[in-house]
């Protein structure tokens, strides 16, 4: 069986993976995985027309999720980050990974590892969370520079447990002043 994982925009080429395991991956609740040309392994759970990624094994510090994956020639987009409420994003063997990168066909977050310091999200609408620590309040979360105002809306109006959120628009950073004190 052959699985089609397409790259984000960040990759110009689209890379087509082969299935490594359909349950024994080592990845909780994944029954596609697919392995990335840096070695990294996704893992995915479909359930309908639903695709959630459900965690990766992965040497990499940085670690960037496909948007779509095809089965038997129908193309899925991964629309969950996580199983569901009762399962964590499996990152058990992502140990070094803490930066990860999420299309914008993410709709909704379950979980993201408390070890993720810097979170990518490409969608310009913020994705659903399932409560306040979807998202570690020890993440920076980086947002496409056009949807800033909208995800600073989110965090202070407390839209869908965004509130208190560190977000940044992708390629901000902090001003630096010098001061001379006599």
């Amino acid at each position: 069986m052959l699985i089609i994982l397409s790259v984000s925009a960040m990759s110009a080429k689209a890379e087509t993976l082969t299935v490594t395991s359909n349950s024994s991956s080592g990845i909780s609740q994944a029954s596609y995985t697919g392995t990335l040309s840096d070695g990294s392994t996704l893992g995915f759970y479909r359930s309908g027309s639903s695709v959630y990624f459900c965690g990766a094994i992965s040497n990499a510090a940085s670690l960037e999720v496909v948007d779509s994956i095809s089965i038997n020639g129908s193309r899925y987009a991964v629309n969950y980050c996580g199983y569901n409420s009762s399962y964590n994003l499996d990152f058990d063997e992502a140990t070094s990974v803490s930066s990860l990168t999420l299309p914008s066909t993410i709709t909704y977050i379950y979980s993201v590892p408390t070890r993720v310091s810097d979170l990518h999200l490409k969608s310009v609408t913020p994705p659903g969370l399932y409560n306040s620590s979807s998202i570690s309040n020890f993440t920076t979360v980086w947002v496409p520079q056009s949807a800033f105002s909208t995800y600073q809306n989110y965090t202070m109006n407390g839209n869908n447990y965004w509130y208190g959120k560190d977000v940044h628009y992708e390629g901000w950073e902090p001003k630096g002043y010098t001061v001379n004190v006599k």
